[in-house]
């Protein structure tokens, strides 16, 4: 091949890509950040929630005193930390800092079995950084299968004591139980 069609097969072929290339931008790599730029709570973060928080956070149990299957309780928080979910400041909600925790951490969520994946974590982070948008209604969506759950404040312990009612004695000879 002659070096002028050399030249021209370069700049003709080879170049207009390398031009291109060099303007596009960079693809994502394997170590950058996997959040979704919009993180919507139905799709990413419910489906997070519901399989590896719910079922120890949830209407059925409520370890530490903290449920993250309603929006109104996961922003009120448990009984030492105060809201899990601190909209706007994912360094500062519990939520991310427990799910981020170390595996020797105390404080490590899920305390046992496999732990969230980084791009898991990453989709709260992202969620709670841009503003933990829970919409109306989407509670209900997080409770798992299974019987509705009770009222703690519904057992009989914690009802205040009362004489019952004398029954009635429904005999013409009213006088036998005295």
């Amino acid at each position: 091949m002659r070096p002028a069609a050399i030249a021209i097969t370069f700049w003709s072929v080879l170049a207009p890509a390398a031009a291109t290339a060099a303007t596009a931008p960079a693809t994502a790599s394997a170590h950058d950040d996997p959040s979704p730029t919009v993180v919507d709570f139905a799709r990413d973060v419910r489906p997070i929630l519901r399989a590896r928080c719910v079922a120890c956070h949830g209407p059925q149990k409520q370890k530490g005193e903290l449920r993250l299957d309603a929006r109104a309780a996961a922003m009120a928080g448990g009984e030492s930390h105060g809201p899990a979910v601190r909209p706007g400041a994912a360094g500062d909600s519990p939520l991310v800092r427990f799910v981020s925790a170390g595996a020797d951490d105390d404080a490590r969520m899920p305390p046992t079995g496999d732990r969230l994946s980084p791009a898991q974590v990453a989709v709260l982070r992202a969620w709670v950084d841009g503003g933990a948008v829970w919409p109306d209604g989407a509670d209900d969506a997080l409770a798992p299968a299974g019987p509705p759950a009770k009222d703690k404040a519904d057992h009989w312990a914690f009802k205040p004591v009362a004489r019952p009612d004398v029954p009635a004695v429904a005999r013409a000879d009213a006088a036998w139980p005295r």
